[in-house]
């Protein structure tokens, strides 16, 4: 399995860097913490719009983990991971060290006909004995 990330600066290049990503990912890594500009909406749909079928995942790091100078407060980088779910995404990557209330908010909204990864159903179970 190959996963390409898409790490550009604006979002004009990130769709640069998908449309040259699709034909060698098996999925497409959309690093919205450095795509400053970045329309998580648009750049889902562009990855969906090639014939040849692609997983996304969506990352927002924190700011002390991200290279970028400008990285969202917490709530908001929640907030994207949570549009991410709701838009398809079919993985989300999020630090175990996020606070409690708020990976339990991502896992609640993932769990269902669908599901990240499979640490994500362990995790919930271990969440929910806090």
């Amino acid at each position: 399995m190959i996963c390409i990330p898409v790490t550009a600066e604006t979002q004009a290049e990130a769709l640069q860097q998908i449309e040259s990503g699709i034909p060698r990912a098996d999925v497409i890594e959309l690093r919205m913490d450095l795509i400053l500009d970045g329309d998580l909406k648009t750049l889902i749909k562009s990855c969906r719009s090639y014939k040849i079928p692609v997983k996304i995942m969506v990352t927002n790091r924190r700011k002390e983990s991200s290279p970028a100078a400008e990285s969202p407060g917490e709530s908001q980088r929640i907030a994207l991971l949570k549009e991410a779910v709701a838009l398809g995404a079919d993985y989300v990557d999020i630090e175990i060290s996020t606070p409690v209330p708020m990976l339990k908010e991502v896992l609640s909204m993932a769990i269902g006909p669908r599901s990240l990864f499979p640490i994500t159903i362990l995790e919930v179970r271990r969440l929910s004995s806090h």
